[in-house]
């Protein structure tokens, strides 16, 4: 079964105008430590004039991304994340080895935990390794007699930033989109999975469908036997449909005793030959009813879903409650 997360964490806009005011506040906050870190005491080798020309690019970069927000591009944001890298060496650099360079360098752990905390893996260690070479670049330039140690403790420090704040984020970003109970992807997984779907299917021009499973009579479990009767059957149906779904479909929990399922390049023939194997696959006990729909090639996510829901809706008027088999007298 494929995870409703991947690499793609561009999700909603909501999340994107986040990600682009996050890095505009560090660009604001690096400008403005960096003009008064030239007000304050510093080395005589540092040059003030070409260091503050340098960073003086961080305001308008700031006032670009709180202007865009959601609509800034993927590509412009990695732009700008390394426009930053480029803009502390510079400083790095124009510090000439004193006391201000190399406090500059600390403002590169920044990318690192910009990187890691909100963009992909892939694109958190392109910028890394972006930031490694820059930085022993500059030091090399410095031609320092230091410069290696210094490279090996600003590097180090990068490289377990990363690491924890990539390892933090994963786990909260996999609990963000996971259901508890099931262990399934949740209502918000399925949220980001359907337009990218959608729009996997209109780029190649495939089929695809969902289905809306809900179960029958699951009220009546939870007033009769208790909440935990009903967890453990809703467990049960879980693990049933994680384990029978084919490789590419994805089935979530929706919400209660509702369950949705994804099934790319799928038309309604196909469609229907999962559904009746899924029904073999669930406990004698329970009963269910779904509710499916293809897309029609111009529809939406919402549209779709919609479709899926007056499908189910018709389904369950249709079908009457299996009645519960009875269980067994102990011997």
């Amino acid at each position: 079964m494929l995870w409703c997360m991947g690499e793609d964490r561009w999700g909603s806009a909501r999340e994107r105008r986040h990600q682009a005011h996050a890095l505009a506040l560090l660009f604001a906050a690096g400008t403005t430590i960096g003009y008064l870190g030239l007000l304050l005491p510093r080395g005589p080798e540092t040059l003030v004039a070409q260091t503050a020309a340098a960073i003086s690019l961080g305001y308008p970069t700031a006032a670009i991304l709180l202007v865009l927000g959601e609509r800034t591009p993927r590509w412009l944001l990695n732009v700008f994340l390394a426009g930053g890298t480029l803009i502390v060496t510079v400083g790095v650099y124009l510090g000439r080895g004193g006391p201000t360079g190399t406090a500059s360098a600390v403002i590169l752990v920044w990318v690192a935990l910009y990187a890691f905390g909100f963009l992909s893996v892939r694109e958190g260690m392109a910028h890394l390794g972006f930031v490694l070479t820059a930085y022993a670049v500059v030091l090399v330039l410095q031609e320092g007699p230091a410069y290696p140690a210094q490279w090996l403790v600003v590097g180090g420090t990068l490289v377990v930033a990363a690491v924890v704040v990539g390892s933090r984020n994963r786990q909260i970003e996999h609990l963000a989109v996971t259901d508890v109970l099931t262990g399934l992807p949740n209502r918000r997984a399925w949220q980001d999975l359907i337009p990218r779907e959608l729009a996997r299917a209109r780029r190649y021009g495939r089929p695809l469908c969902v289905a809306v499973l809900d179960l029958d009579g699951f009220k009546q479990v939870n007033d009769e036997r208790g909440h935990h009767a009903g967890d453990a059957v809703l467990a049960d149906v879980a693990r049933r449909l994680g384990a029978a779904v084919r490789k590419g479909d994805v089935v979530c929990r929706y919400g209660g005793d509702e369950f949705a399922l994804v099934m790319p390049d799928t038309g309604m023939e196909e469609c229907g030959g999962v559904v009746d194997r899924l029904r073999t696959v669930m406990p004698p006990q329970v009963a269910f009813s779904f509710g499916v729909a293809c897309w029609d090639g111009e529809e939406d996510a919402e549209a779709l879903l919609e479709r899926a829901d007056r499908e189910l809706y018709r389904a369950k008027a249709a079908r009457a409650v299996r009645p519960e088999r009875p269980e067994p007298e102990p011997v």
